[in-house]
């Protein structure tokens, strides 16, 4: 989705490529240290080739990442918003990303959620949730919530349900990483320390790969996760803007509503599952899903799958989720509880969070074609070319 920035753009204090900044004291001033690009030269005169090359900057990777990272908070060169970001670094250039993009200070929300896997060398932003996902999400924490109001109160104001905070303190391989799990269930020990206990990932443009190396990132770097719950969505086609491509000659015969007036209600949905087509164009394939439950092996130390694969689509005919409280934390026998994720809830509602999303979607699609009309997104290519460049 779209990650929204607080400033107006000014093109005037903008640098070539690398820059985030709108102004003073602007996050384009945080990059001075970075190699400044070649001045042009002036009007009717021309710099022979080699003293260019010879004077050219060599990009460092630090250098290559934070231009990657600043096209893709801008959504240039065709990068989808739905899609998330991976750069190779290692952690030494990553801790000097880290200092250039933030200048030394707090991490602003003004960029993307990001995280760094060290057992991969591995920088990668975290994907901007739809409804598909937050509606799923939010349906765990009410069941982690309905069983925790249950419990006597010296034991439910040890637990806490948290959503999209930032961790470190991963051990062995994982040392120096740092993760933004969708939910993650901690348990306060003697001490007064906060554990984590249970990590819920979920994925619809993640790959199945990228959910279990978050998996085993949990597992194994953070020794008291009990269990970490995988749900991986899928959608089918993968979704691409279907008129991204189209001139603005074609998109005015189509006739499309004003974008601020698009709304679930406009698209039509083959299944409860989809697809959701709206003049003619996909905006959402046909969703299916599944989870499965990881957890440490004992004798391997490595983070293994100890469940079958469960078809969201059928949980509605399975009440129970087969997750008692006693599997993620210490309890008494007479407190444990059966925990209940309402999926029948989740399958009831899935049309409209197709709907949601499909509306979000093609107005996102025709406020990019508006831009792009008007000469405001300079920095677009179409896939074809973006893909080659």
């Amino acid at each position: 989705m779209e990650l929204p920035c607080t400033h107006d753009w000014h093109p005037e204090c903008a640098v070539p490529d690398i820059s985030f900044g709108h102004g003073p004291a602007s996050c384009c001033q945080k990059l001075a240290a970075l190699p400044a690009p070649i001045p042009p030269s002036p009007r009717g005169t021309s710099a022979p080739a080699a003293a260019l090359k010879d004077s050219a900057p060599k990009p460092s990777l630090v250098h290559e990442a934070l231009q990657k990272f600043h096209e893709f908070h801008f959504r240039r060169r065709a990068f989808d918003y739905e899609q998330a970001l991976s750069i190779k670094m290692p952690l030494e250039d990553y801790i000097e990303f880290k200092k250039h993009l933030h200048g030394g200070g707090e991490e602003s929300d003004k960029f993307p959620n990001y995280s760094y896997d060290t057992s991969r060398s591995l920088l990668f932003t975290e994907h901007m949730a739809g409804p598909l996902h937050e509606k799923l999400v939010s349906m765990i924490v009410k069941g982690l919530n309905i069983t925790k109001s249950r419990l006597p109160s010296d034991i439910r104001t040890r637990i806490e349900v948290v959503r999209n905070q930032k961790f470190n303190g991963f051990k062995g391989l994982y040392e120096g990483s740092r993760k933004i799990p969708d939910l993650a269930l901690q348990v306060a020990n003697e001490e007064g320390d906060m554990e984590v206990k249970f990590v819920v990932e979920v994925g619809l443009t993640e790959t199945y790969t990228k959910l279990v190396d978050d998996a085993r990132l949990w597992l194994e770097g953070i020794e008291t996760v009990s269990l970490v719950m995988l749900v991986k969505l899928e959608e089918a086609p993968i979704y691409q803007c279907p008129i991204r491509n189209l001139s603005q000659q074609r998109l005015a015969k189509i006739n499309f509503p004003p974008s601020n007036q698009i709304a679930g209600h406009h698209f039509l949905l083959e299944s409860r599952y989809g697809p959701a087509i709206f003049n003619g164009f996909t905006w959402v394939g046909k969703v299916s899903g599944f989870f499965e439950f990881w957890a440490l092996d004992q004798s391997t130390k490595l983070a293994t799958c100890m469940s079958s694969r469960n078809d969201i689509s059928m949980m509605p005919n399975n009440l129970e989720s087969g997750l008692s409280l006693s599997r993620l934390m210490d309890v008494d026998e007479k407190y444990d509880e059966e925990i209940f994720f309402n999926w029948e809830e989740y399958i009831h509602t899935i049309d409209r969070c197709i709907k949601e999303t499909a509306a979000y979607r093609c107005r996102e699609g025709l406020n990019d074609a508006k831009k792009r009309a008007g000469g405001l997104d300079t920095d677009y290519q179409p896939l074809s070319q973006a893909s080659s460049a």
